[in-house]
């Protein structure tokens, strides 16, 4: 026995030009693709769970992106705008607390000789690091595991 029907996708000639772009290019993020397709396969009729398990993702995942669809198609809001439609929403969080060019100066600093700076060690710790960037007031405070943990996502 069949289920409901879908929900149909309203997409324009210029929005479906602009989501097989997005699909068809090979610099694209994979999320962004990904509800490329999503779209694609909704106005083509291909229902939630299908489109689900041909993608590999949850049926909710592909609801939201349907349903954001929606809304943004109604709201009139830049017809061609789908990158944007289908980018992900700002994330909740305080903003970062040290800029860039701080970061720079601790990198510097953790690439001296610590024997430069009249520290008595052969290598530099976090502590180490994040004392010396405090002393030379590069920052005002910066804790060893905020430090470790920038240190240990960029590491080669």
């Amino acid at each position: 026995m069949p289920g409901p029907k879908p929900v149909p996708i309203v997409v324009t000639v210029a929005q479906c030009r602009a989501l097989q772009n997005l699909v068809h290019t090979r610099k694209e993020e994979n999320g962004l693709v990904n509800r490329a397709w999503i779209i694609l396969l909704a106005y083509n009729g291909h229902g939630t769970r299908g489109i689900a398990r041909h993608l590999h993702l949850s049926e909710d995942c592909v609801s939201h992106w349907k349903q954001r669809w929606r809304e943004c198609a109604t709201s009139g809001v830049g017809e061609t705008n789908v990158r944007v439609w289908l980018s992900d929403a700002p994330r909740p969080g305080a903003p970062p607390t040290l800029t860039a060019e701080q970061w720079c100066q601790i990198i510097a600093l953790a690439c001296e000789d610590p024997k430069q700076s009249g520290r008595p060690i052969s290598h530099w710790t976090t502590r180490e690091v994040a004392d010396e960037a405090i002393r030379r007031q590069i920052v005002p405070a910066l804790s060893e595991r905020h430090l470790g943990a920038f240190f240990k996502s960029r590491r080669p």
